[in-house]
Order: structure tokens, then C-alpha cells, then sequence
């Protein structure tokens, strides 16, 4: 709330002071001076920006050598697409699978994670690497009218898969979660038999969903989410400088 302006030496008036005991009381369409804040937030955005780009040099750039082989990988079979700003990274393929053509995506949000180790109750030895953060993503396998998905999470080394759940339909694009809300969700995966989770684990396999897919996924994920931040800050300081 910006207060009245003070002369140094001078004795607020007894309305002024029943102004300031009223603070739900304001002097609608005083415009209060400028205090320089636009100056400072724009300096302090623009030393964040060059801290990062400096930092992003100092590493060799923003493509490691490691995720640039992991494309490469990944890209042999699947076709990426994503928009700059964007959190969400789609990658798609054709498969001929053995009852029939199929169309496969797996798709995931980069700034959607979880540490691992806020999900262990005991602290990890410094000494102890860890596997970082846990990636939700969804994989989708259409097929004859209808589309199986698979609720997995990756970090840079494995995946796993929580559940998998059958849809009618051929939109691989559709959105189920609004589409099927009420739908059964299939059981949790650890809770089929170990032949069983196997199997299901070949047949993603088999479509190029493994834990190279999941290391690229966690790299790939940490890189966007990085390029979008120093998007951010460009995008804040030019609003601020207007």
C-alpha cells in the first residue's frame, strides 16, 4: 500500500493520520511515484541472463555431447516436435507390428518432476550417486480402433511403467483424460504377475520405449526446461525495459 509522503520535519494533519489508521481506505487513483523498481528488476533479469548464458559456456554449450548421441538414437526411429516456450515434447512413429500397423507416441512435460530423493525417507550419502529426478510420461500404441497407453516415469537410467489402460478410438492425439475420466485405469503394474510385466515391458521394447528412450527423456527434459528458463528471463527484461 503506498503510503503518504512525509515532509521531514513536518506534523501529519489528524485526517492524515485517521487515513493511515484505515488501511482498507484508499486514495483511489493516486498514482504513486516511481521508485526505480522497473530499473532494478530489469538490471537484476539481465545479470541472471548473462550468469546462465556464461554458465551454459563454461559447459561447453547447451547440447551435451551425451544428449546429442541420444538424439541421434532416439531420433533413428521416432520423429520429435515441440514449440519454443512450450513445456511439451511429442515424439511419433509408424510401426508395423506383427497384427498390423500401428502409430506410437510418447509425449511428457518438462517441467513436470519429481526428485528422488524427496521420495526416499532417508537422506542419501553425499557420497552416493543419485539418479535425479523421476519423469512422468505417457506412451500411446494405436491400433484397430483402439489405443493402449501406458503411464510410465524415467530418469537417466530406467523406466518403469505404473499402468496401462485400453481406450476406444484411433485419435492418438485425443485427449482421454477428459474422454475416458471414468474409465478403469487397469491395475498397478506391480501388482501383475513378473511374466506378465515382462511382457508388457518386450512389447515397448519392441516399439523403441527403453531405457535409452528414458535417458534421453530425463537429458532432453532438463535441457528444454533450461532453454525455456532463459527464455523467460529475455522475455521478462524486455517487458520491463518496454
Amino acid at each position: 500500500m503506498a503510503l503518504p509522503l512525509r515532509v521531514r520535519g513536518a506534523r501529519p494533519s489528524l485526517t492524515r493520520w485517521a487515513t493511515l489508521a484505515r488501511p482498507n481506505v484508499l486514495l483511489a487513483g493516486v498514482r504513486p511515484l516511481s521508485s526505480g523498481a522497473g530499473a532494478t528488476l530489469s538490471r537484476l533479469l539481465d545479470r541472471e541472463l548473462k550468469l546462465e548464458r556464461e554458465e551454459e559456456e563454461r559447459n561447453g554449450g547447451a547440447v551435451t555431447p551425451e544428449l546429442m548421441e541420444l538424439r541421434d538414437i532416439v531420433t533413428q526411429h521416432m520423429g520429435i516436435s515441440e514449440e519454443a516456450g512450450s513445456n511439451l515434447v511429442t515424439l511419433k512413429m509408424d510401426f508395423d507390428s506383427a497384427a498390423g500397423p500401428e502409430k506410437v507416441k510418447v509425449f511428457f512435460n518438462v517441467q513436470e518432476y519429481t526428485n528422488e530423493e524427496d521420495l526416499i525417507d532417508e537422506p542419501v550419502p553425499e557420497e552416493e550417486d543419485s539418479a535425479g529426478n523421476i519423469y512422468p510420461f505417457e506412451v500411446r500404441v494405436a491400433r484397430g480402433g483402439r489405443v493402449m497407453r501406458f503411464y510410465c516415469q524415467a530418469n537417466a537410467q530406467q523406466f518403469t511403467v505404473e499402468n496401462v489402460v485400453v481406450s476406444k478410438g484411433d485419435d492418438i492425439d485425443a485427449d482421454f483424460d477428459e474422454k475416458d475420466a471414468y474409465q478403469y485405469q487397469g491395475p498397478s503394474f506391480d501388482d501383475l504377475e513378473p511374466d506378465l510385466q515382462t511382457a508388457f515391458i518386450e512389447f515397448l521394447n519392441e516399439r523403441y520405449v527403453d531405457d535409452t528412450l528414458a535417458c534421453f527423456i530425463a537429458s532432453y527434459a532438463d535441457y528444454k526446461e533450461q532453454q525455456n528458463y532463459l527464455q523467460w528471463l529475455q522475455d521478462a527484461e524486455e517487458f520491463v525495459k518496454g
